[in-house]
């Protein structure tokens, strides 16, 4: 049954209004959810378990151990923070778009995921007036990467 009713579902055309942001959010809401139960299904069929993750204080951490942080996480962590997006695009590059691609084998695809990256657009709000530069150099981006015409 339900197969039966996705199937009727993917068959009907809805006409949406661009600026109808309350069904585009609800969209995207459904999409994160099932995004989520696939990767969820995937791990679960490859056995993986994820262990729970304990956060030390950094007073219990070594010296080794506190440099690994500084020069490794938490710089990785900068360099993808808000900081990082500067308001002439230049940091959207081949590797910045590459790190969106997601493999997927199984069906022989290669996906540009970008979902749920609210950093970019919580540094260029609406009333910036970089955003639409951004914007543009963002697609640019996309559309220019060696791997562009391997998007499905």
């Amino acid at each position: 049954q339900e197969l039966w009713d996705q199937k009727q579902e993917d068959q009907l055309e809805i006409e949406v209004d661009e600026n109808d942001w309350t069904y585009l959010h609800e969209l995207a809401v459904l999409f994160d959810k099932h995004k989520l139960k696939t990767e969820a299904e995937d791990n679960v069929k490859a056995g993986f378990v994820a262990p729970p993750k304990i956060r030390q204080n950094a007073d219990d951490l070594s010296k080794e151990d506190k440099k690994k942080f500084l020069f490794g996480e938490f710089q990785k962590n900068m360099e993808e923070s808000v900081l990082a997006f500067n308001s002439d695009g230049s940091f959207l590059t081949p590797e910045f778009i590459a790190k969106y691609f997601k493999e997927r084998s199984e069906i022989d695809a290669l996906e540009f995921d970008f979902h749920s990256q609210w950093k970019l657009f919580k540094r260029f709000p609406l009333h910036d007036p970089a955003r639409q530069l951004i914007v543009d150099k963002f697609v640019d981006a996309i559309v220019m990467h060696p791997r562009a015409n391997e998007i499905t």
